[in-house]
């Protein structure tokens, strides 16, 4: 007998489970993890979405419903790659917003046609540029170690993005592959704006967002910033705001960005002056034009603005 049962190994399978076990090692101490295998492929998915004007619902083939969002959330004239990305985007905002529950809980459906709640939506608007973007880009999606990843994206940066915390008030999952990316500027630039509001419409945004009343104030000032420069919290007389939220209670279409230059009260107004438009996470879509006419690919540009991603295909 050589001292071996049947249930011992071979010596070189020892070693080589000794050599596997110290490759993981020391990937774990230098920071890196092992590779993911590929998620695996599924089929196009069916999904359910309610019609917000008329409360009807109806099921929809997902790149079907992909183009009406790409038609609807940017002009179906601007260039290839820039709604290619888009396509990308929205397909995986759409996949990530669905394994999150969708919109069930209002509707009871997977998506819907109100911004507000999902995404735009309007197959009105869909021409061959935009089918053409969705087919050359099918079953595409952006994933983060496998993962669908939080796809935000709005319509200008104004020079840099913000992270989901100060543009969004994110407290939700980690978001390491949003990071504040310098961004490319188009001909438009990076929109600089003015708006104005009376005292009195800042007093009542004030109050429904935190329930205090700022009495009369002389100034605002921002208190904290992110890091990209974004107002987190403003100081409105006796009462502390966040910069997300007040947008929001003003009207995000007219208080365009939390990336503001400048705020001044007088008499009975008060002017803010910013940059950009938007949240300001995730892709831009100004820049992603501004790429797209540069040369730039689809899959370049989501990865410029989604840092350590990849885009997959999850169905062809």
């Amino acid at each position: 007998m050589d001292g071996k049962t049947s249930s011992s190994k071979p010596w070189w399978w020892v070693v080589g489970a000794v050599v596997l076990i110290g490759a993981v090692a020391l990937a774990v101490r230098m920071g890196r993890r092992p590779a993911l295998k590929p998620a695996p492929m599924i089929d196009e998915p069916t999904i359910s979405i309610n019609y917000d004007a008329t409360g009807k619902k109806a099921t929809i083939k997902m790149e079907d419903y992909l183009a009406g969002v790409v038609a609807a959330e940017m002009p179906t004239d601007w260039p290839a790659e820039a709604l290619k990305a888009q396509a990308i985007v929205a397909r995986t905002y759409t996949m990530k917003k669905i394994a999150q529950g969708g919109v069930k809980k209002l509707h009871g459906t997977d998506v819907c046609d109100n911004p507000e709640h999902f995404q735009a939506y309007d197959p009105t608007k869909v021409n061959d540029a935009v089918r053409q973007a969705v087919a050359a880009t099918r079953g595409q999606v952006v994933t983060y170690r496998n993962d669908y990843i939080l796809a935000w994206f709005h319509a200008n940066s104004g020079g840099r993005t913000a992270t989901a915390q100060e543009g969004l008030e994110w407290r939700g999952e980690a978001t390491p592959y949003i990071t504040v990316v310098r961004d490319v500027a188009g001909p438009e630039g990076f929109r600089p704006w003015t708006a104005t509001f009376t005292k009195a419409a800042i007093a009542s945004a004030v109050i429904r967002v935190t329930g205090k009343d700022p009495v009369d104030f002389k100034d605002i000032r921002v208190t904290d910033k992110g890091p990209s420069g974004r107002a987190i919290t403003l100081a409105i007389g006796k009462a502390a705001v966040s910069g997300p939220s007040l947008r929001i209670a003003l009207g995000s279409e007219k208080l365009r960005s939390t990336l503001f230059t400048q705020i001044t009260v007088s008499g009975d107004t008060v002017t803010f002056a910013g940059d950009g438009f938007g949240h300001g996470v995730g892709m831009a879509q100004d820049g992603a034009k501004a790429q797209a006419a540069q040369g730039k690919k689809a899959a370049e540009i989501v990865r410029f603005y989604y840092k350590g991603t990849q885009v997959t295909q999850r169905w062809r």
